[in-house]
């Protein structure tokens, strides 16, 4: 049986084993007395036509993925229900079905010493609530919230406490960096 070695740095060997994790094995060598190795990993999301939609979301919602224009593409509405496809796919909702009545809100609750803000999560995404006294000035309140790729939908909750008398709030969600 054949195994991999990474002896040369023109290519990475790889031995491909049934039922298991493909592994690549990096060996770092070095003449001085120390040094610092960085590591960055990474998800990659299948995107044929490049348009910020996913490949598996396209696919489920019989979309094309070899064309990012019109209907099927970020700021297509195939459904007519003004809410664009990357829009869908952020929260959750199907571009084939009219239902703007599934467009996730802020719950509003009063709390002792002020009021808790809840909002709907979904896998592989950055939420970040932010505030404003004027609906001019938007500033982040409270820490972005990521949800990981295996995380069941979820609700994310923060508390005002800040005993303003006035205040609005918007949710900003993007795609998990």
């Amino acid at each position: 049986q054949s195994a991999a070695t990474d002896d040369d740095l023109s290519a990475f060997d790889t031995l491909d084993m049934r039922n298991q994790s493909l592994l690549h094995q990096v060996e770092i060598e070095s003449q001085a007395a120390s040094f610092t190795v960085s590591l960055s990993l990474s998800a990659q999301v299948l995107d044929a036509d490049r348009d910020g939609l996913p490949t598996a979301w396209e696919i489920a919602n019989n979309l094309d993925d070899d064309d990012p224009s019109g209907d099927f593409g970020p700021d297509g509405d195939p459904d007519h229900d003004g809410i664009t496809n990357i829009i869908e796919w952020l929260l959750g909702m199907n571009p084939q079905v009219i239902d703007n009545s599934a467009f996730p809100k802020t719950s509003i609750e009063r709390i002792t010493g002020g009021i808790r803000l809840t909002f709907p999560t979904l896998p592989d995404r950055k939420y970040q609530f932010q505030s404003s006294e004027n609906l001019g000035t938007w500033s982040n309140f409270g820490s972005p919230h990521i949800t990981l790729p295996s995380d069941p939908p979820a609700s994310l909750q923060i508390d005002d406490t800040s005993g303003l008398p006035r205040r609005f709030y918007r949710m900003i969600v993007t795609p998990a960096p």
